[in-house]
């Protein structure tokens, strides 16, 4: 029984995976939405906006998982996807109607804050979802399909969205070739709707009510009252960290004397494509060493990467987009040691704790160009290395755990606390 179940579930959430990168163009916010500003001759600046929005949503999981009960976590789940096929419909209309340019702009924005709020709300409660009823082997299955074949899609996505956006199809002309793009994520957040609603779940018990602050309070005290818990969420802030010198390497590569423009389409294929091999790795290193064994691969393929770009010279050195987009699936990844780590009670807010530090990584990227403006990029780089080995270094103390079958104690269902 449980084994039929994991492959529901797994099956349902790789699919949903797949849509969800296919539409990479619109739900990742930044490239699109900053091109889309600068077109309508928007500053950099203002072309900035979308990003600086969307992640002003990472603290939506705590509100919303305070707010409600653990037996509604599948129905905020769906929720988020309809909710994004509805904004999807709302900027397609938008940019059919002949508005000004003004109205565009702030359109794009207010998309942008809002898919912030769905996007943090879905990734949160689709690995809530995951881990309720799933297996630690059934969901490290999961993970590997959808992170080893989610990438490919992405390039996919990435690929025809470039092709519409660059004129391929002449009777979509600005706005009318963004509304397209738009139009593909609305059919991806359908179906993405659609396979969420058919995941099989663990019941929940009923649970009274509590007041939203006391909620706040005692999730908090509880996070960081666990040793294990604290650890992993400072691992994962410089995890994030480090990823953040991505863009100072995509940089770097003027010192061959290039345009880093002329090379972003190489960068994004090397980058996913890797993703994509790897994550097939990283399931099976899951499988056979636990939720530890990832992330310790995770933090060691960006100082890798980091090194690399920063040491190796000519055509080679794009190879280190390779190996940090390999260490970017540290989020599914931290994800699933969360769940490990967490009942089935705790583990949407233990989540939304983990997502709300998110700001604090944020100020990096600005961190190392800053200091690649005064000291250049090798003092950038080797501040990263120095970031890298720290995060390591809290990854290694948390615990090994091996993963074995979830066997829940007599009279109880799959889900339930003692």
């Amino acid at each position: 029984m449980q084994a039929s179940v994991d492959r529901r579930n797994g099956l349902l959430f790789l699919v949903a995976n797949l849509l969800r990168y296919f539409a990479a163009p619109v739900f990742y916010v930044g490239i699109t939405q900053a091109a889309f500003c600068n077109k309508l001759g928007a500053s950099a600046t203002v072309a900035n906006l979308p990003a600086t929005a969307f992640a002003m949503g990472y603290f939506s999981p705590l509100v919303v998982s305070s707010l409600w009960s653990r037996r509604w976590d599948q129905r905020i789940l769906v929720s988020a996807s309809w909710l994004s096929c509805v904004l999807m419909a709302l900027i397609c209309s938008v940019l059919l109607l002949p508005l000004g340019r003004e109205v565009y702009i702030g359109a794009m924005i207010g998309e942008s804050f809002v898919l912030g709020i769905l996007q943090t709300v879905y990734s949160n409660y689709v690995y809530q979802c995951l881990g309720r009823g799933t297996s630690a082997r059934g969901r490290a299955r999961a993970l590997q399909l959808a992170y080893g074949f989610g990438p490919v899609a992405a390039v996919a996505g990435s690929l025809l969205a470039q092709f519409i956006l660059s004129g391929g199809i002449r009777a979509l002309v600005f706005p009318r070739d963004f509304a397209a793009v738009h139009f593909i994520a609305l059919l991806c957040a359908g179906g993405i709707a659609w396979c969420t609603s058919r995941f099989q779940l663990a019941p929940m018990p009923d649970e009274a009510p509590s007041p939203f602050a006391a909620t706040i309070r005692d999730g908090f005290r509880r996070f960081f009252g666990s040793r294990i818990l604290v650890t992993l969420l400072f691992a994962y802030i410089l995890w994030y960290c480090s990823l953040m010198a991505m863009p100072n390497l995509s940089l770097y590569i003027k010192r061959m004397g290039r345009d880093p423009a002329a090379y972003s389409g190489w960068m994004l294929a090397i980058r996913f494509g890797s993703k994509a091999i790897f994550g097939f790795l990283l399931g099976l290193i899951n499988f056979r060493y636990g939720f530890r064994g990832p992330l310790i691969w995770l933090v060691a393929l960006l100082g890798a990467g980091i090194l690399w770009g920063w040491a190796v010279p000519g055509i080679l050195y794009l190879f280190c987009f390779g190996l940090m987009g390999a260490g970017e699936l540290g989020g599914p990844y931290f994800a699933n040691a969360v769940l490990s780590l967490s009942s089935p009670r705790n583990a949407a807010q233990n989540l939304a704790f983990l997502s709300c530090f998110v700001p604090l990584a944020s100020l990096f990227p600005a961190i190392y160009g800053a200091m690649a403006d005064r000291w250049g990029f090798a003092a950038s780089f080797a501040l990263a290395i120095a970031v890298v080995l720290v995060a390591l270094g809290a990854v290694l103390r948390l615990p090994a755990s091996r993963l074995e079958p979830v066997v829940p104690p007599a009279g109880l269902a799959l889900g339930e606390e003692a």
